[in-house]
């Protein structure tokens, strides 16, 4: 262990000890009360936020008609990034890449994982459809939430190989057609995608996104030795950029804010990823009782094909959040008001995970709301 202004560096030994992951991992934070100003200052307010909790970086961009503000905060401690992991909002990216070949008819909704593969002797999982797996109501329980793979991402070896993941998945479904957020569906995807391009599920991902002149959103398989941070505490911070995780479909999408704005403003603005009836499918929502999320006053209680609904003081913005053992993620949309919310942050746990999600998010969404 050693001392930054303050601050105690932890081995990763002695993080061991306190971490139990999840993507979802916001769903037990406490809800805090946002007290925020008009877009004209909220850049002060949101350095203020930055330096009080220590966060290492934070590039936020936010864009409407009418205005837009662009913060990149780093520590003085802290080398700067500009490129970030987005942990599950590379869901959404994912979905518009299946809506698309559903869109070029390679693919349809009601398409069963054992049309494309078999799911293993004994599993119940050959009759579930690419629209379940999306809304994530296939009842398939989730791979990271198993101990194994928890002891794996501690270690920096988690199992990259669809059959590796497969192993940990439990054969026994949760209530089909109810929600119950699972990483599995998009692992499934991921096998799926390989069986209709012939390409590995990264490669057709990745050629996609070039294909749309986005080509810095990349999903990576390689080692992330992007720096980043886990704090339980204020005071106890873990340099974690040495651990990998591996995350897929699920998880694995890099990108910078200006590419993911640009991403926001071709799939809603102007539309030109998707047409308008793929743009409907991917905006169907499912109910997310009792996996709702809190986000200050907000709530977020609804999931499309890799879209969560997030209403904040009268408001509806679709989007999604993402969180891992590394970065932070919130990219949300208002259709009332075309208004695009990008946070990201390379940093995690407890500490940084409430001053995130449930002090610097509610701000934004105030004062934005309130412009």
């Amino acid at each position: 262990m050693f001392e930054e202004d303050g601050v105690k560096i932890v081995s990763m030994n002695s993080m061991h000890r306190l971490i139990t992951i999840s993507l979802l991992y916001f769903l037990a934070l406490p809800v805090l009360q946002a007290q925020s100003t008009p877009l004209p200052q909220l850049e002060q307010e949101v350095l203020a936020i930055a330096k009080e909790d220590h966060l290492p970086t934070l590039e936020l961009r936010i864009w409407s008609p009418q205005d837009s503000l662009f913060i990149d905060y780093h520590d003085s401690m802290v080398k700067n990034i500009d490129t970030y992991g987005i942990g599950s909002s590379t869901k959404l990216l994912v979905a518009v890449y299946i809506l698309h070949l559903v869109e070029t008819g390679k693919l349809s909704l009601n398409d069963e994982v054992g049309d494309f593969f078999k799911p293993g002797t004994g599993s119940s999982f050959a009759t579930i459809t690419i629209r379940q797996l999306l809304h994530h109501t296939s009842g398939i329980q989730d791979y990271t939430r198993h101990p194994e793979w928890i002891n794996l991402v501690m270690t920096g070896n988690t199992r990259t190989s669809f059959e590796e993941r497969m192993r940990l998945i439990s054969p026994k479904l949760l209530p089909l057609n109810s929600f119950h957020y699972s990483n599995s569906n998009y692992l499934f995807l991921e096998r799926i995608v390989e069986k209709v391009t012939g390409d590995p599920y990264d490669v057709a991902f990745n050629n996609f996104y070039r294909d749309q002149d986005l080509a810095g959103i990349h999903l990576s398989t390689a080692m992330d030795t992007t720096p980043a941070f886990f704090g339980q505490e204020s005071t106890q911070v873990s340099d974690v950029t040495t651990t990998q995780e591996t995350y897929g479909y699920a998880g694995d999408v890099h990108a910078t804010s200006s590419e993911l704005l640009r991403f926001m403003k071709k799939l809603f603005i102007v539309p030109t990823i998707l047409g308008h009836g793929a743009l409907q499918q991917l905006e169907q929502m499912v109910s997310m009782e009792p996996m709702t999320i809190p986000i200050g006053k907000g709530t977020i209680d609804g999931y499309g094909s890799g879209l969560m609904r997030l209403t904040f003081e009268g408001k509806v913005w679709i989007g999604h959040s993402g969180g891992t053992l590394k970065y932070q993620s919130f990219l949300f949309y208002n259709p009332q008001d075309s208004q695009i919310i990008i946070a990201l942050t390379n940093s995690s746990g407890k500490h940084y995970n409430n001053s995130f999600v449930q002090r610097l998010v509610p701000t934004l969404l105030h004062a934005v709301t309130s412009q």
